[in-house]
């Protein structure tokens, strides 16, 4: 009661948001699509930052589509790397070059739902005050080849740890918990002091919100209405490509941050869901450390177990069947 009407005197108080909005690109044509959502913000951004990830690609944004953004008021600048350094890079270079205070980042896959900015920037203003060490994310639509579905199922606040809240799963499918990167709005002086990891083939996301919260001590402002849709591409997985050493190598990396319980279900989960068939022969390995060194529970092994006995395809089938199920039983 005493929150909202602040919420919404903050509201009406802001007719243009202080945010670049940046956005890495390869030259996706989704890109374009991610743009749309940005021209249609009912709280417009100052700016948009668009990273092109290559020095030799051609533009990226059309013509009309900058028209648009100016006709809005909306700056327009873009920015090249020097070679294809990833997302992480292009994400800190465009933080680099940004003129705002609030960094939103966008993925060029991903799109924003037009009140994206108008919901988010309030609740984020209203805990600045104090200090600089503070982000806001949203839940989001995660939408693939069997549906769309509201992710996560649970607030933040629920787990003991954020990791634990990424990676431990109270079912069989995804979307208990997660912080996307095309949710994030963080202060653009907490981004400059604390960067994206370079050099992450995955994760990237993930590394920056657990180092943020667990190492430089960070709180999380998270609105649990879904703000942004994202489009969940199949991860390929062939025979002839090892999947799974990007993201043991990953978690390796971060495994004084996270809990014992956290490394284990990022093992059997994330890990497991990339095995190619080279990659079997490391599935032993895997379950050694997510045993020895983790500490997995029962359900954790259960999830692990799921994912070797069966296909990316079947599960889809049945997260699409259990969500239609839950669907029609919210009905009646």
């Amino acid at each position: 009661r005493q929150i909202a009407p602040r919420f919404e005197r903050s509201m009406r108080a802001i007719d243009r948001a202080d945010v670049s909005v940046v956005i890495p690109t390869t030259g996706r044509f989704e890109l374009s699509r991610a743009v749309d959502s940005v021209i249609v913000q009912t709280m417009p951004p100052r700016e948009v930052v668009v990273v092109v990830d290559h020095p030799l690609f051609p533009p990226a944004v059309k013509a009309e589509q900058i028209e648009a953004l100016r006709a809005k008021g909306i700056q327009y600048l873009e920015i090249r790397t020097t070679g294809s350094g990833g997302g992480s890079i292009a994400r800190n270079l465009g933080v680099q070059v940004a003129s705002s205070s609030l960094i939103a980042f966008l993925d060029d896959d991903d799109e924003w739902f037009p009140g994206k900015l108008h919901t988010q920037v309030p609740l984020l203003l209203e805990q600045l005050s104090a200090s600089d060490l503070v982000f806001a994310a949203s839940a989001l639509v995660g939408r693939d080849s069997s549906g769309e579905y509201i992710w996560p199922r649970y607030h933040p606040s629920e787990y003991r740890t954020i990791a634990e809240y990424l990676f431990c799963r109270r079912g069989l499918f995804q979307g208990d918990g997660i912080v996307q990167t095309s949710t994030l709005l963080v202060p653009r002086s907490l981004l400059l002091r604390h960067p994206f990891t370079p050099g992450l083939a995955r994760h990237q996301d993930n590394d920056w919100v657990i180092r943020a919260m667990e190492e430089w001590k960070t709180r999380i402002v998270f609105c649990m209405e879904p703000l942004s849709v994202y489009n969940v591409a199949a991860s390929s997985v062939s025979s002839g490509k090892s999947n799974i050493l990007p993201s043991v190598q990953w978690i390796d990396s971060v495994r004084g941050l996270v809990s014992r319980r956290a490394y284990s279900a990022f093992l059997l989960t994330f890990v497991i869901q990339r095995m190619g068939r080279r990659d079997l022969l490391a599935l032993p390995s895997v379950l050694r450390r997510a045993v020895f060194v983790g500490r997995p529970k029962g359900r954790d092994l259960a999830g692990g177990l799921v994912f070797l006995l069966t296909t990316r395809r079947l599960r889809a089938w049945l997260r699409s069947a259990a969500s239609t199920a839950r669907s029609r039983r919210s009905h009646n």
